[in-house]
């Protein structure tokens, strides 16, 4: 019995699930919270990231940054438009909204990611960021935007 079908003899699934994911990878959302001249990220320790994660069946690109955003950090967000659109690590399409606080809430406590935290726009263009997201591109891009309007 080859591997191929032992994996599916043992009901598929993980071969399925590996198969998927290199033929259909999986789209991602995330959202660029600001406030107060911050950007809330999650701090792992080694690097900063933002909460950004997978779509789930049946959910739009919104619904899923408005998920990622309160599971990785416990903050509801006011969505607004897409300030980037391209590929995620794995060749998904992924849409990077940005957004703000609906109102002043704590922070959600440590994870396994790690700790949600407010970093300032300075410090913010000189940390280290997952898959060296460009978050410094797109803070200048959202202050552009803001003052063309």
């Amino acid at each position: 019995m080859g591997l191929r079908s032992w994996y599916l003899w043992k009901g598929g699934l993980p071969f399925a699930a590996l198969f998927g994911r290199l033929i259909w990878p999986r789209a991602t959302a995330g959202v660029l919270v600001l406030h107060d001249d911050c950007v809330l990220a999650i701090d792992t320790g080694d690097y900063l990231m933002l909460p950004v994660g997978g779509l789930e069946a049946g959910e739009t690109f919104t619904d899923a940054a408005h998920r990622e955003a309160r599971e990785e950090t416990g903050v509801d967000v006011v969505l607004g438009d897409c300030v980037n659109e391209g590929l995620n690590a794995y060749g998904g399409v992924e849409r990077l909204f940005v957004g703000e606080p609906k109102r002043e809430t704590p922070l959600a406590e440590s994870s396994w990611e790690g700790r949600p935290t407010w970093v300032s726009f300075d410090d913010a263009q000189e940390r280290r960021w997952r898959f060296d997201r460009p978050v410094g591109r797109f803070l200048d891009s959202v202050a552009e935007n803001a003052t063309d309007e």
